[in-house]
């Protein structure tokens, strides 16, 4: 078997999507053990967003502010990823090489914060404008849900700055 992205809808869409990956690379940390595999999709995942090129956000350049797969959780997701991918394989060139992305994703996320003191710190969505991709369950109010995903990407993005000895940045997103 020799794959380079995970994909999902082999049949349908073959894409990487970043809410497929924190669950596939699960699986494939403990039967395959295949690195290579979930950095290349990581990669792939983030290529032209959060200042890919270069490292610095264009603020002019739709595609540098934009989602991974144009999705809000998904950004999420990606974030959850990452840390995901050093707990299971602790490769630090490839955080080394990502830190800046991951970094600006979370300042992107951290913008869109709302910060009056009724809702500190909950990230705000757009639904006429962002595309929120959290269909768990129809009885579920996908807002509550994006929280505990903004939760865990900060956590995620906490134990990422603490692997890169960014203490200042993992205080912050704690």
């Amino acid at each position: 078997m020799h794959q380079h992205f995970i994909l999902d809808g082999i049949k349908r869409d073959r894409l990487p999507w970043t809410g497929d990956i924190a669950l596939s690379l699960m699986v494939n940390a403990y039967c395959f053990k295949d690195k290579d595999v979930v950095r290349k999709s990581l990669v792939a995942l983030c290529r032209g967003t959060f200042g890919g090129n270069g490292g610095v956000v264009d603020s002019e350049n739709r595609n540098d502010l934009d989602d991974i797969n144009g999705i809000v959780d998904y950004s999420l997701w990606w974030i959850i990823a990452e840390d995901l991918y050093q707990l299971y394989f602790s490769d630090m060139g490839h955080l080394t090489r990502q830190w800046v992305r991951i970094k600006n994703a979370m300042e992107i996320l951290i913008q869109r914060c709302d910060d009056d003191d009724e809702n500190d710190g909950m990230l705000l969505v757009d639904l006429d404008k962002q595309w929120l991709f959290i269909d768990w369950s129809d009885d579920v109010q996908k807002i509550v849900s994006l929280q505990i995903l903004w939760w865990w990407a900060q956590v995620s993005g906490a134990a990422l700055a603490d692997r890169m000895k960014d203490s200042d940045t993992a205080k912050l997103w704690r």
